[in-house]
């Protein structure tokens, strides 16, 4: 998962500035998923982003809903995303 600012590009020390005002939490089908490894900057396309990974394992067939939460701590906000996934 990842963090930018939306249309603000972020240069490393803003982002990194972001570390600790930033969770992450994944689920596939309601089940949290393991984290993989501690939250990080990387480059992603034109800025920097906090990013985590996380452990996705094998997915069965059939129709499958990952969710995505991210708690922006210092905004007092936090942001759902929301994906449908179909494995044929």
């Amino acid at each position: 998962m990842s963090r930018g600012m939306g249309v603000e590009v972020l240069n490393e020390a803003q982002a990194t500035a972001l570390l600790p005002e930033t969770e992450f939490t994944l689920s596939l089908d309601g089940v949290s998923l393991m984290l993989t490894t501690g939250k990080s900057v990387d480059k992603l396309a034109n800025g920097y982003h906090v990013v985590q990974s996380f452990s996705l394992g094998v997915m069965s067939r059939g129709s499958h809903t990952l969710i995505g939460f991210t708690d922006l701590k210092q905004e007092g906000i936090s942001r759902t995303n929301r994906v449908n996934l179909t494995v044929k």
